[in-house]
């Protein structure tokens, strides 16, 4: 008898070990998902005043996207997406709040070029052990979703986020051209974004975005840049910076979605103006590769603007419409900006 109640508490100490050991390796899990952001301040500077509300319609979570892809001198292949770095920016306290990190594995030209690993900082044996682009994405909707933006079982935002990127490059001129040559899913939330070098170009008033790049924004506030350039994560952190700098300062410029991916033509973009409190109206700007002329070029044009507003479902320019997955923003068409292409 006293056997068996030895084995029976054996038993019981082994099933809770092992409870222990899964909650730790699940909650190891989470915190590897939802990583804080190294040296940043878990709340406002001490004896900081208090910042004022957003706009009752502003985005709440803002996701700084900087990816890294193959290249080479010169560029044969097309590019592929070679790192994904993330962080997650709070915009009611202007602060960062989380990072989400992964290398990619390329399949179309596996091994990087000199060249690319010299610039990039990243080596053969970071995306030789990487996961390849669709399990990345499918892992970064289960980062947004541990981070309350979604839910998880129906897709349905939770609260008003938007990506957001230095510049239109990174998901249209990388992402929508890959996925589109490798039939990889492209979720609506990764077609519409905050341009934060268009915001920021509005936001001081400057006429054009040429000689904005993110070491010009950097020093017109007073910053530099740290860590190395052409890192994702250190780009991506740097591009938080810039944007926590206009939070602060409660620029409505940063706080509404101003570009969207052209879903008739990967590679090219639509200039729009998800108004916070109302829209701005102006004329509709479509970016991207230059116009082709003649008879043949022109009836091209008409079928791809017609594919895009069915699938924008978008009305004419100075008409205000529901965005997609907007959560009730308005948004309209937006004057262009010189140099934005």
């Amino acid at each position: 008898m006293l056997a068996m109640r030895l084995l029976l508490l054996a038993g019981v100490d082994a099933t809770a070990c092992h409870l222990r050991t899964a909650a730790s390796r699940a909650a190891s899990h989470r915190r590897a998902l939802c990583t804080m952001v190294r040296g940043a301040p878990s709340s406002a500077p001490s004896g900081a005043p208090p910042l004022p509300p957003l706009p009752a319609s502003a985005l709440q979570t803002l996701l700084v996207l900087d990816v890294e892809a193959t290249c080479d001198q010169p560029q044969r292949a097309p590019h592929e997406i070679i790192e994904w770095p993330v962080v997650a920016v709070d915009a009611a306290t202007a602060m960062p709040i989380a990072e989400f990190h992964r290398y990619v594995r390329p399949t179309e030209v596996p091994q990087l070029s000199p060249f690319c690993q010299k610039l990039t900082g990243i080596a053969q044996a970071d995306v030789d052990a990487a996961s390849t682009l669709d399990v990345v994405l499918a892992e970064f909707d289960e980062w947004i979703a541990d981070l309350g933006l979604v839910d998880r079982a129906t897709g349905t935002h939770l609260q008003r986020w938007a990506l957001a990127t230095d510049g239109p490059w990174d998901l249209n001129s990388f992402l929508a051209r890959e996925c589109a040559r490798k039939g990889i899913d492209e979720r609506a939330h990764l077609r519409q974004y905050v341009n934060i070098r268009k915001a920021f170009v509005r936001s001081h008033k400057l006429r054009t975005l040429r000689g904005c790049s993110l070491d010009a924004q950097l020093s017109r506030i007073g910053l530099k840049f740290e860590g190395r350039p052409h890192s994702g994560r250190d780009d991506a952190r740097n591009i938080a910076r810039v944007l926590c700098w206009m939070l602060r300062r409660r620029s409505v410029h940063c706080l509404s979605i101003n570009e969207a991916a052209d879903p008739a033509v990967p590679g090219r973009y639509i200039a729009l103006s998800y108004g916070v409190g109302g829209g701005v109206g102006g004329t509709l700007v479509v970016r991207g590769p230059k116009k082709a002329r003649g008879k043949k070029a022109k009836a091209e044009r008409a079928a791809d603007e017609a594919a895009r507003e069915r699938a924008l479902g978008e009305a004419p320019p100075t008409a205000a419409v529901p965005g997609p997955d907007s959560g009730g923003l308005v948004v309209t068409a937006e004057p262009a900006v010189a140099g934005a292409a």
